[in-house]
């Protein structure tokens, strides 16, 4: 996984754009999330992007002052969501509940807040996924989630 975490985008006129250096696209699955807040604290784009970095590195780089990069426009990536479902048994009966959330962070917070709030009940992750809102990109972090969570 390449999470490239973008601090502001530039702002062009209106058509803001991210600027990824070359040297960071790694991998043919990449994750973009941008950390600027508004005036008011929000989030400006609350999401993770997805990025294809085969798709990328096929098209141009420009010379920024701090080295090559390329630009990738907000309003064309497809976003990234991530689920899990939260298992438990009781009196011999199953039950589960699934959670939705923009980052894989707030599914280890939700799943941990879970975990905290009601351990009479044994919880355990049934499964954990992310999808890119276009449907291209699918992967199972059902054993990433269950790994993070015994640190």
């Amino acid at each position: 996984m390449n999470l490239i975490t973008i601090n502001e985008p530039v702002w062009n006129g209106g058509k803001p754009y991210f600027s990824i250096r070359d040297d960071r696209v790694r991998d043919k699955n990449i994750f973009v999330r941008c950390s600027h807040l508004s005036r008011q604290g929000n989030a400006t784009y609350p999401n993770t992007f997805y990025v294809d970095g085969d798709a990328l590195r096929q098209t141009k780089t420009y010379t920024e002052r701090w080295g090559t990069a390329y630009r990738v426009f907000p309003k064309e990536l497809p976003t990234l969501l991530f689920y899990v479902t939260i298992a438990w048994s009781k009196d011999g009966e199953d039950f589960e509940e699934t959670y939705v959330r923009s980052c894989y962070d707030d599914i280890k917070e939700t799943v941990g807040e879970f975990f905290d709030k009601f351990p009479m009940r044994k919880p355990y992750v049934e499964c954990c996924a992310s999808e890119s809102s276009d449907g291209k990109y699918k992967v199972d972090l059902t054993e990433s989630i269950k790994h993070d969570m015994r640190k």
